[in-house]
């Protein structure tokens, strides 16, 4: 009976896979058809380009003369200086875990499998997110955070930022279930947007150190250090060229800093903003899944960003707060993107701090809702 069970088991399992597998080539298959085809731009193409270029034995990913060169190989010319010069501007780390699609020979077969790829790891982290914390979220929440204007923008680019989401994602997960060596290494993998991740990985930390929960640590330097490593035997030291890169990126990108601007439109909305972020951050001391989740949007507020491509990390805030009167907050959230969408992008600048901030609200909100609820079981 018992080796029965286990070939039932391994039956369902690869039946599963295949089912999986059938769904990822179906949609990319379809991605390719609609959206890839005959793009001129997708955000993938550079990933792909500096990935394809270091297989190919060429490890000056950063240097402007090999962003050059794949210029020429992805369009055939030379691109001008005022357009996006479609340089490979991540830490190498991200090329170490993407290698997989770099030894696909069509940059717009190997763009389509990784938008079919976003869609199923980005169900798996809000269907994560939906069962992280009791009473369970209601699916209509996963799905109109699905339908959300920033979550097919990333996908219809090909962005990365479901990376570091399902690597946050993961990483609470795995804390709540006591997996704290595995929590570490999830997390190690989210740091190739370090301009997503810093402030909730630095409040995960804390946390753990806090709490003593010190395999956690391990697991994250470990395994961050394993990658650095492959890296670094792959490209040599590469950290001063990326830096580089970085200052050349933001002469061309259009970057945002969120209190900056709103220290411009005025200096009192700035000073409000800090002192409702930190009143909840003080609030939310004991409650660790608030208090990550509230990290994100204030750490999207404090670094330069670029505006549109991590909106897509909110979806995290947004579910965990998708309860109370939280859900007016989300709802909210969710209406303001899709209105943002009919303006074509010229408001790019205020959706980049517009977002964050609703997200915030939407997590006060449902803060709110539990701390009437306690007051009233204890009336």
């Amino acid at each position: 009976m018992k080796g029965l069970g286990i070939k039932i088991a391994l039956r369902k399992t690869l039946l599963f896979l295949v089912g999986l597998v059938s769904v990822w080539l179906a949609l990319a298959y379809v991605f390719y058809s609609v959206w890839v085809k005959d793009a001129d731009h997708r955000d993938f193409f550079p990933l792909w380009v500096g990935v394809r270029s270091l297989i190919e034995g060429d490890h000056r990913i950063y240097s402007e003369e090999t962003t050059r060169k794949n210029q020429i190989r992805l369009y055939g010319s030379i691109l001008p200086p005022n357009r996006d010069q479609q340089a490979f501007a991540y830490p190498a780390q991200l090329a170490v875990l993407l290698f997989p699609f770099g030894l696909i020979e069509d940059f717009r077969i190997a763009t389509a499998l990784w938008q079919a790829l976003s869609v199923i790891l980005l169900n798996w982290a809000l269907i994560l997110l939906r069962e992280i914390s009791y009473p369970y979220k209601p699916w209509g929440c996963v799905l109109l955070l699905f339908f959300w204007f920033y979550t097919f923008l990333m996908i219809y680019q090909a962005q990365v930022t479901v990376i570091p989401l399902l690597a946050l994602v993961g990483t609470i997960v795995l804390l709540s279930n006591s997996k704290d060596f595995l929590a570490g290494m999830v997390l190690s993998l989210g740091v190739v947007k370090p301009e997503l991740v810093f402030l909730p990985v630095l409040i995960l930390i804390g946390i753990c150190v806090y709490r003593r929960r010190f395999a956690f640590l391990r697991g994250l330097v470990g395994t961050s250090m394993v990658l650095f490593l492959v890296s670094y035997i792959w490209l040599g030291w590469w950290v001063d060229e990326w830096i580089q890169n970085l200052f050349r990126y933001a002469q061309y990108a259009k970057i945002v800093w969120g209190f900056g601007v709103l220290w411009q439109i005025h200096p009192w909305l700035t000073l409000t903003s800090l002192f409702v972020i930190g009143f909840y951050l003080v609030k939310l001391r004991n409650e660790p899944l608030f208090l990550v989740a509230f990290s994100i949007p204030v750490g999207m507020l404090i670094l330069p960003q670029t505006p549109l491509w991590g909106l897509t990390i909110l979806l995290i805030p947004l579910m965990i707060g998708c309860k109370g009167y939280g859900k007016i907050g989300v709802v909210i959230t969710w209406a303001a993107g899709w209105t943002f969408a009919l303006t074509g992008g010229r408001f790019w600048r205020f959706q980049a701090i517009i977002m964050p901030l609703l997200s915030i609200l939407a997590l006060a909100l449902s803060v709110l809702s539990s701390i009437s609820n306690v007051t009233e079981d204890n009336a």
